[in-house]
């Protein structure tokens, strides 16, 4: 698309047929047609030489001091159709996988840079328990002093693959929970239940490996003894990192349709389409956009500054790096969730309580 416009532009010619484009014409967004979804084996391998390396050698991976962390994705894309999701609007709802030899040229490539921690971003790298047994045998025949991480599903683990995952120096796991109430989960179409969840946290920490539990806050039509379910939820699974955001109606998704259906979003305020951030454009049925930011700071406190919490991370420092990365983390910790003595500007835009 970009050598399309490049050499339409270079011939004077229009933009209005070149696919995969969209652009603004007398202020209104023009979107010209889609492009076909690229074979991912078709794209060169990301040359990282351009990069300026000691950047991104530090630890970008909670849990991991002193690893040279690269990012490498094996696939784009998610089969699934939760409805705060905009991957499936991105990637229209299929997934494409890179093949093996491709993967495994880039993870040579990554090592011969000096990294030796990979962080898996693919949407959810376990889906397909076959690559992931050839991903760890090759890992473990070929770089056995190179870690890893990856984000899953619940529902997409068990004992047999997660013990290959292990073997293969496999260190922390990202889970989506999302909500403790099970009326939430069905809302959002996240297609898995409460017991999945708690199965899933307590294989993985028999297992040794670190957990890391994404959960959100403020779906439209979410009360507050949801709220309180999701609380305990999340100090039951008890997962050694907590990633708990408000929902972001990102546009395009079901969520950002029926809030603004609703009259409950701001449209246009894009800036603050962010997971943390201290303010946010939108509220909900039950809550307003100050009390959603109130609640994720107040839940993250009181399981942040457990003295169980603390004790558990001060007890598993082994070194100066250790002992870094605890302090930097708890400085971002303190400026994230404490709360703001600054009383948040409602936008004229919200509806009212």
């Amino acid at each position: 698309m970009l050598c399309d416009l490049l050499e339409g532009i270079k011939q004077g010619r229009p933009v209005n047929n070149i696919r995969g484009l969209a652009f603004l014409k007398d202020n209104i967004p023009i979107v010209n047609q889609a492009l076909p979804l690229l074979d991912l084996d078709e794209l060169p391998l990301p040359d990282r030489r351009f990069l300026d390396l000691p950047l991104y050698k530090g630890e970008s991976t909670p849990g991991l001091p002193g690893r040279k962390t690269a990012v490498i994705y094996t696939s784009r894309g998610c089969p699934y159709a939760c409805s705060f999701c905009a991957s499936k609007i991105v990637h229209r709802q299929r997934i494409r996988f890179r093949s093996m030899k491709k993967i495994f040229e880039e993870i040579e490539d990554i090592v011969a840079l000096g990294f030796n921690h990979l962080t898996v971003e693919d949407d959810v790298f376990t889906l397909d328990s076959r690559r992931v047994r050839e991903f760890c045998s090759y890992l473990i025949k070929k770089h056995p002093q190179v870690s890893w991480d990856c984000d899953s599903r619940v529902d997409a683990l068990n004992e047999e693959l997660l013990a290959i995952m292990k073997e293969s120096q496999y260190k922390k796991i990202a889970m989506g929970v999302e909500s403790g109430s099970p009326r939430i989960l069905k809302l959002i179409n996240k297609n898995i239940d409460i017991h999945q969840v708690k199965a899933a946290f307590q294989l993985t920490k028999k297992m040794g490996i670190a957990t890391q539990a994404f959960f959100m806050l403020g779906s439209p039509d979410e009360t507050l003894e949801d709220i309180k379910m999701t609380e305990k939820l999340i100090f039951e699974i008890d997962p050694d990192f907590l990633f708990l955001s408000i929902f972001v109606p990102y546009p395009g998704t079901a969520l950002y349709n029926d809030m603004l259906k609703a009259g409950l979003l701001a449209e246009g305020k894009w800036d603050s389409f962010i997971f943390f951030g201290q303010t946010v454009p939108w509220r909900t049925h039950h809550f307003s956009n100050q009390d959603l930011v109130r609640i994720r700071k107040g839940i993250s406190r009181r399981f942040y500054f457990r003295l169980s919490y603390m004790y558990k991370k001060l007890s598993a420092v082994r070194g100066k790096e250790d002992l870094r990365y605890l302090i930097r983390g708890g400085i971002v910790a303190f400026r994230t969730i404490l709360p703001s003595e600054n009383k948040f500007t409602k936008s004229r835009e919200l509806i009212a309580k």
